[in-house]
């Protein structure tokens, strides 16, 4: 469909992305993966006011480098499948990853409501992960979650993540320096 290549040629460019990102229409559910190089797949039943709402989503997860991060995120779940924790990290990371995709794309296409609204029709009823995509995971609670966080997200301030590295970092030092007593028992 030219329409909708144009609006995705139109999004890369305002967004900024350059690149051998390629879209592909027709499939069982939108998302972004890694088959012969970065694709987004584009499941049908959008209307044209929707599209620009989803394919600003695929693009930020792109722009952000998720599909790296998940199959990093992937790798860890099978070499440590028997941790509970990774588990819990593995699927608060997805769940913050989504959150932060959907603050960026509804600021890149300056319309949060109707971006929260095309995100409940998006996600409505699936609950599918297929790995190193950025498929969603979530079913009705995620997505309700996900509209919350969106109308409450605020970006930290570049100072409060300077303080949380520098804490980090001397926390740290201070668990790695075991400095020997002189007393004598």
């Amino acid at each position: 469909d030219e329409e909708t290549l144009a609006v995705f040629e139109s999004l890369k460019e305002e967004m900024k992305i350059r690149g051998g990102l390629k879209l592909k229409a027709g499939a069982d559910s939108t998302l972004l993966a890694m088959a012969g190089g970065p694709t987004v797949f584009l499941e049908d039943g959008y209307e044209d006011d929707e599209l620009r709402f989803v394919l600003a989503h695929e693009l930020t997860h792109y722009k952000h480098g998720d599909l790296m991060w998940n199959v990093i995120a992937a790798i860890l779940i099978c070499l440590f499948w028997w941790n509970p924790v990774i588990w819990i990290a593995f699927r608060r990371f997805r769940r913050d990853m989504e959150v932060y995709c959907d603050f960026d794309a509804a600021e890149a296409v300056g319309d949060k409501k109707g971006y929260a609204r095309v995100l409940v029709k998006a996600a409505a009823g699936k609950g599918r992960f297929i790995p190193a995509t950025t498929s969603l995971i979530g079913g009705e609670k995620e997505v309700s979650a996900r509209v919350k966080a969106l109308a409450a997200f605020k970006k930290p301030k570049v100072i409060t993540a300077a303080i949380g590295v520098v804490l980090l970092v001397v926390i740290t030092a201070c668990l790695l320096l075991n400095p020997k007593s002189n007393v004598s028992q």
